[in-house]
């Protein structure tokens, strides 16, 4: 009975681990493949509020959206073109109003 085990256990071992199934339309890369370096520079914002620590951040449009657990509000609303605060909106708690940790919702356009 052991040695039916072993030859079948055996034969699956050998069955899954055959090469007949290869991936025709993969496409390989390497380092080379990257030659041109891209400089990335940015520019610091400077807001009439503080931003904290945000976990999370979403723009649209002219409006920037930061999540930030650490605060009050857990949602803070600024204006990237005036760099000033809008608003804070969602109080953070398990009561009527209040919300743990949402999750912004993607924008299609």
């Amino acid at each position: 009975m052991n040695k039916y085990i072993l030859l079948l256990f055996g034969a699956y071992t050998l069955l899954s681990c055959s090469q007949k199934d290869k991936y025709q339309d993969a496409q390989t890369f390497g380092f080379a493949d990257f030659e041109k370096e891209i400089s990335i520079a940015g520019k610091t914002l400077e807001f009439n509020d503080l931003v904290m620590y945000p976990s999370a951040i979403q723009v649209y449009d002219s409006i920037l959206i930061t999540l930030e657990t650490t605060g009050a509000k857990l949602c803070n609303v600024y204006n990237v073109h005036t760099k000033e605060k809008i608003g804070e909106r969602i109080m953070r708690g398990q009561g009527p109003n209040e919300m743990l940790m949402p999750e912004f919702i993607e924008n299609d356009g």
